[in-house]
């Protein structure tokens, strides 16, 4: 029996509130794609604003696109103002197993991955 397990992909969003919300960034490397620059490495060369975090989940295979690049990342950041995000770190959960049989002596197995990002969103002030 072959067991499958659906694509998902979805992003949450959480306004920052606090001091340090307008930030000077230093550089880094960016990819711009749908409308926003996805800031892999380093931070905007500009003064910025930190709006929230967006907590990005998605199943890890090759069924879900990258979360750099990432259609439904942008449409969140658009939405709640941002021109850009700055990916904060990714990992990866666990979340079970899939196993069937071919035959009464051959199986298979394969674990279950959802890779977790969070990015930041901020709007430029330039």
């Amino acid at each position: 029996m072959i067991v499958s397990s659906p694509a998902i992909a979805g992003q949450s969003f959480a306004a920052y509130e606090g001091q340090g919300a307008y930030q000077e960034g230093t550089g880094g490397s960016r990819i711009t794609k749908h409308g926003i620059d996805y800031w892999t490495n380093g931070t905007p060369p500009r003064r910025f604003q930190l709006l929230g975090f967006l907590t990005d989940k998605r199943r890890d295979n090759n069924l879900v696109p990258d979360v750099v690049g990432s259609k439904g990342v942008a449409k969140a950041a658009i939405k709640h103002g941002g021109d850009a995000v700055v990916m904060l770190g990714t990992k990866g959960e666990v979340i079970g197993l899939l196993g069937g049989a071919v035959s009464p002596n051959m199986g298979y197995g394969a674990v279950v991955r959802d890779k977790v990002t969070v990015l930041a969103v901020v709007k430029y002030l330039d």
